[in-house]
């Protein structure tokens, strides 16, 4: 496999698919995250930054030219800490990535497999190339092999960032989507204290569809600099958050109230 990218763009697209923040851990919430681990792959002109856990799926799609095709799993942390702003050429095979970086080569070891290789085999089927449009553009989308959904809310990000991010400052990072009519509403509660918010989709599809998440997506989609996100989801199954460049699928929050 060999590509070149930006150094500072790699960075902040290695600190997005680790999806570091806080999340509910019972009656409070706390720092967390998937582990700080990518699996890569590459065509000729597209590169796929995976991750997961047994509760999510995220992949982040970006735009190469006259990349080698292949596939490598890396520990970000070690990759992270030599990237400078600049271009960096990077080659990998099986057992090592080497970086061409301001002149100078680097190389690091590669991991066998990422944690959680399986869930991103089995998500990448459906959910790699799954993009805000392609939702948009179909009444039903193909989530999973057994599971399908057709209710989507289309919303600017600079009205769904903030909403989250004052609805995480209740204290238990659990969100409640709920969308009825055309209206689509973002909250939270605990132990007295209630944050609300209604959000006017820019576009939707679907039947009434309501949701308890855990995911600190506003900070998220800050990070990845998209003017608008689809929201893909129904009654207590898995939901699907999409820009053009990120897609993310994470499980309801269990127990949800």
């Amino acid at each position: 496999m060999k590509f070149t990218i930006n150094g500072k763009e790699l960075k902040n697209i290695l600190k997005i698919v680790c999806l570091d923040g806080k999340y509910n851990q019972g009656m409070s919430a706390g720092k967390k995250g998937l582990p700080h681990q990518v699996y890569i792959t590459a065509t000729e002109n597209m590169l796929y930054f995976h991750n997961g856990d047994p509760a999510t799926y995220v992949v982040y799609r970006h735009r190469v030219e006259n990349a080698t095709a292949g596939g490598v799993s890396i520990n970000t942390d070690i990759l992270g800490k030599y990237l400078s702003d600049n271009d960096v050429t990077i080659v990998a095979d099986t057992n090592t990535l080497r970086m061409s970086i301001d002149g100078s080569i680097v190389t690091i070891p590669v991991l066998e497999r990422i944690d959680n290789m399986n869930m991103v085999i089995r998500a990448r089927s459906k959910l790699q190339d799954m993009t805000r449009r392609s939702i948009t553009s179909s009444e039903e989308t193909q989530v999973t092999e057994k599971l399908s959904m057709s209710t989507w809310i289309e919303v600017d990000s600079e009205d769904l960032i903030p909403a989250m991010n004052l609805a995480e400052k209740v204290g238990n990072s659990v969100f409640k989507l709920d969308f009825n009519d055309g209206d689509f509403n973002v909250s939270s509660e605990e132990r007295g204290q209630s944050v609300s918010t209604d959000i006017t989709p820019l576009n939707y599809n679907g039947d009434a569809a309501t949701v308890e998440v855990s995911l600190p997506i506003g900070n998220i989609l800050k990070a990845v600099g998209e003017d608008r996100v689809v929201i893909l989801y129904e009654d207590e199954r898995p939901i699907v958050f999409a820009t053009q460049a990120l897609t993310i699928l994470r499980a309801p929050r269990e127990n949800a109230r």
